[in-house]
């Protein structure tokens, strides 16, 4: 199921996204259920009751902007995904600063809705693989650790090491096995040696990542676009 709220100050555009959106989902195989608010804080308060997914938010409304509305979603649902629409392109620049998925003019919506969500969803998937667990066995039991907990993995001698918050797992696996088995959009090659979770990534240097656990790994060139990417 995924969930989505769509808030605009101005009712009719608000139904007009609803709708836009409600029509690309349509297209997929998947349940969802996209609600439409007038205000952030008439958003807020059903917010509480009901996480969103996914929030198609504008930027200008009165008493409280997209950009406080976003920042006290993220208090209750750190990784909602947010699509910032406005009429005001001078609003682009300042709105980065609050990493939103997807920023978006009024005025291109219309055109670039079937883009936006096939890749808002590919993005839900990444965050919801997060949530699953991978599997390893030791010395003779099997143990489950959740994706979310993994912050990095690294090639060893006849193997991989698995770096997580619950500690750190050797496996028999080369470190290309261990990435299909992972299958998640952020869980990714920093460098031939080393896979990252770019979630645990702190900041980004040239030739490093650092981790928020104060880790340094090395960044190779072929995989810069894909780790900027992915941090937000």
């Amino acid at each position: 199921m995924i969930n989505i709220a769509v808030c605009d100050d101005e009712r009719i555009f608000s139904e007009l996204i609803a709708e836009k959106i409600r029509d690309e989902l349509q297209k997929y195989d998947y349940m969802f259920q996209i609600d439409y608010y007038t205000s952030g804080i008439e958003l807020l308060t059903q917010h509480e009751s009901a996480l969103y997914d996914i929030v198609f938010l504008d930027i200008d409304m009165p008493k409280i902007n997209g950009y406080e509305t976003l920042l006290q979603l993220r208090k209750l649902k750190p990784d909602i995904l947010a699509v910032f629409i406005t009429h005001h392109r001078g609003l682009i620049y300042p709105s980065y600063k609050y990493h939103p998925f997807m920023l978006l003019t009024k005025l291109d919506f219309t055109s670039k809705i079937h883009g936006v969500v096939k890749e808002v969803l590919g993005e839900l998937k990444n965050i919801r693989e997060l949530d699953t667990y991978y599997t390893i066995t030791r010395y003779g039991h099997e143990q489950s650790i959740l994706k979310r907990r993994i912050i990095y993995a690294e090639a060893v001698h006849h193997g991989a090491k698995l770096h997580t918050l619950d500690g750190v797992f050797k496996i028999r696996k080369s470190l290309q096995e261990l990435y299909s088995e992972l299958d998640c959009g952020y869980l990714v090659f920093c460098h031939r040696s080393c896979i990252v979770n770019v979630k645990h990534v702190h900041e980004i240097h040239q030739n490093t990542v650092l981790l928020d656990n104060g880790v340094k790994l090395p960044l190779s060139q072929r995989h810069v676009t894909e780790i900027i990417k992915k941090y937000k």
